[in-house]
């Protein structure tokens, strides 16, 4: 005897698998699409990361060129490939010198030189990314580096802070 309604019953249950994958895949690319996603703290470290490798092209040694009495904001802009850096951004450059540095704090009276591109009044309104999470205010990054004057072996330390604004670019809230 010929067993009858076995096929039909095995197609069925494909569809209801195929059914099942096609809402869980579904489900799966709505959940990721809504997330929300903030990708200022990434820019505000390539920005940091970028000053310092112009800062300090050899790893250790400072590019001594900066700490002329002649270099200005736009020479560091221009020297530094940071063209157009504009009002969403704003980045901060001070060279200390070690002496005057303690437990990651420097005291204004060793401030060698200082650059500042961007807009300003960012870095008031900036917090750092390792503070509280608020996505309606700028995130910043710091970072401090040690370095050897290579002329004299003068230790520095450079501190750079990062600022980025890009509310409705860079962070979906």
């Amino acid at each position: 005897m010929a067993k009858r309604g076995s096929t039909e019953i095995v197609s069925i249950y494909w569809f209801f698998v195929i059914g099942v994958a096609l809402v869980a895949i579904a489900m799966m690319v709505m959940v990721n699409s809504s997330r929300k996603y903030d990708v200022r703290e990434a820019e505000s470290d390539i920005l940091s990361e970028k000053a310092m490798r112009c800062l300090i092209p050899q790893g250790y040694y400072l590019n001594e060129s900066f700490l002329s009495d002649k270099k200005s904001n736009e020479d560091f802009e221009k020297d530094c490939l940071f063209f157009g850096i504009g009002q969403e951004y704003y980045l901060l450059v001070n060279i200390y010198k070690f002496e005057s540095c303690e437990k990651g704090i420097c005291k204004e009276d060793g401030l060698i030189k200082s650059f500042s591109l961007g807009n300003p009044s960012l870095k008031d309104m900036g917090i750092l990314s390792s503070q509280v999470y608020q996505p309606k205010l700028s995130l910043a990054s710091k970072k401090s580096v040690y370095v050897i004057r290579k002329s004299d072996s003068q230790r520095l330390v450079v501190h750079i802070i990062g600022v980025i604004n890009k509310m409705k670019e860079n962070a979906k809230v």
